[in-house]
């Protein structure tokens, strides 16, 4: 039910110019996204992961872009499901290695790194 509150106020926003000031952020999409991995529904969790990317790529918006915890509540997700779905570990693999690239776009853009190595 969450995902579809997040769906409506995204087409607002998007195709009506609506609610500016309510828009979800990383904060709101990590919520669902945790809930999904909690309720080990890994799939549903990696296509939130995948709108907010999306979105992101599509306005620019950092407010909406993936950070360290959308990531990690997704490959957590994957590895829950390794116990039962042989095909999770590679795509806990193929999710690492975006979150690897994010992060070098992050550094090599100046922008604040989805990982802070200190």
């Amino acid at each position: 039910r969450a995902e579809g509150i997040l769906k409506k106020l995204n087409e607002l926003q998007m195709n009506e110019g609506l609610l500016l000031d309510v828009t979800p952020d990383v904060v709101s999409y990590n919520s669902i996204v945790k809930a999904y991995a909690n309720s080990g529904n890994a799939k549903k969790a990696e296509e939130v992961l995948n709108i907010m990317e999306d979105l992101y790529q599509s306005t620019g918006d950092t407010k909406i872009r993936p950070d360290i915890i959308s990531f990690s509540s997704v490959l957590n997700a994957f590895a829950k499901a390794a116990k039962y779905d042989q095909s999770a570990s590679r795509t806990a693999e193929r999710i690492l290695m975006r979150m690897i690239k994010e992060q070098r776009a992050r550094v090599d853009g100046n922008d604040s790194p989805i990982v802070n190595v200190r």
